[in-house]
């Protein structure tokens, strides 16, 4: 999604699905490629997995933030809600995930969300 308008309060509700040979799946939000404001990364590993949390600031990753709470599974339908805060990102998801990660680079506007990797999206909407 380009030209979206994304600022405090905005809520940002995503549907999906995992396919079965998903290894990792990642949703970001920032004003282009170069400047991701939140790069939210579930990735599998054997039977369970981690999630990443980070940004990127003009090409160059951030310090990660790693979460062990891993609720998404192979195969499955699964809903993330990310809420826009003044200084932070929460994202929700199943089983009560809750992520909060800090808005590092404060971007003037925030106007692509894109998904990469494997992961089918089903349904978005952005209020």
């Amino acid at each position: 999604v380009t030209n979206a308008v994304v600022k405090e309060g905005t809520v940002i509700r995503i549907e999906g699905i995992i396919p079965p040979d998903a290894d990792t799946f990642s949703v970001n939000l920032g004003s282009d490629s170069e400047n991701i404001a939140l790069h939210f990364n579930p990735r599998f590993q054997g039977d369970g997995g981690v999630i990443v949390v980070n940004s990127m600031s003009k090409g160059s990753w951030q310090a990660e933030q790693i979460e062990k709470a891993f609720p998404f599974k192979k195969g499955t339908v699964t809903a993330l809600k990310v809420r826009v805060k003044k200084d932070m990102f929460v994202v929700e998801g199943p089983h009560n995930l809750k992520v909060e990660f800090p808005d590092r680079l404060h971007l003037p506007s925030i106007t692509t969300i894109f998904i990469n990797a494997k992961f089918n999206l089903t349904a978005y909407d952005i209020h």
